[in-house]
């Protein structure tokens, strides 16, 4: 009896992970179809809802400062593109990086742009 409940519970449990995997990716998917449209504040809320649900994804974050840069409000790109940075992914961190770097020169502030395209080469030398 007793394996039969933990068969059930790890049954249970995997299904579980499942189904939350699939409606973090679900959302993604979502808010990726509308941003791919140009309706970046309906992209946005579906991000928003996929970070609620995975908060460390950096990807997540990336997806979400992109948004924020094609409706123009770069000071949200910036922060967004910051916090994707420092999850752990060199590849986010690196195009992160660099788009912060746009964020900074669209706003004028050009010091600020060329420490992160810096930051960015520094990362992947090769992408100059």
């Amino acid at each position: 009896m007793k394996k039969f409940l933990f068969l059930n519970f790890l049954i249970f449990f995997q299904l579980f992970s499942n189904l939350h995997a699939e409606s973090v990716a679900g959302k993604v998917s979502k808010g990726i179809k509308q941003y791919n449209s140009g309706k970046y504040e309906l992209a946005l809320k579906h991000f928003i809802d996929a970070q609620v649900e995975a908060p460390e994804d950096p990807l997540i974050q990336y997806d979400i400062a992109n948004t924020y840069f094609h409706m123009k409000n770069y000071e949200e790109a910036i922060k967004g593109y910051l916090n994707a940075a420092v999850k752990g992914d060199i590849n986010i961190e690196q195009r992160a990086y660099y788009n912060a770097g746009n964020g900074f020169y669209r706003q004028g502030k050009l010091q600020e742009a060329v420490e992160y395209y810096k930051k960015a080469l520094d990362l992947k030398p090769q992408d100059q």
